[in-house]
């Protein structure tokens, strides 16, 4: 038998009872003791903050976990200060990608009807 976890999210706040670390440890050993494996290489650490806060000092890092400024969670990008600007330059970068594949194809010669399956395809 083979089982599979996928996107676990552990969000601590920082006037919690329990470490980050604890809780992270917590998590490994539950995932051992159900014979799941946690793939650290894939293990993603961020920290919010909010902007411009002067004085903040960063937890200790988790042993073996990267910690990012920037990740994507649930298909949402957004930085350590929960701005999304990157998110929305990835959508409008997407959204001109397949606005020109519509005009090329419009060029081409593709009548309304299949132009309209592939917009609602690619859409």
């Amino acid at each position: 038998m083979v089982k599979f976890a996928d996107d676990l999210t552990l969000v601590t706040p920082a006037a919690a009872i329990v470490s980050v670390e604890a809780e992270f440890a917590s998590v490994q050993s539950w995932a051992r003791d159900n014979k799941l494996q946690i793939n650290l290489a894939e293990t993603k650490e961020i920290v919010i903050t909010r902007c411009g806060r002067q004085g903040f000092m960063q937890p200790p890092l988790i042993p073996g976990v990267a910690r990012e400024n920037l990740v994507k969670l649930l298909g949402v990008t957004f930085n350590n200060h929960l701005h999304f600007a990157d998110h929305v330059r990835k959508l409008q970068i997407v959204a001109r990608q397949r606005l020109y594949l519509l005009q090329l194809l419009k060029r081409q010669g593709l009548d309304s009807t299949c132009l309209d399956v592939v917009f609602k395809a690619i859409v």
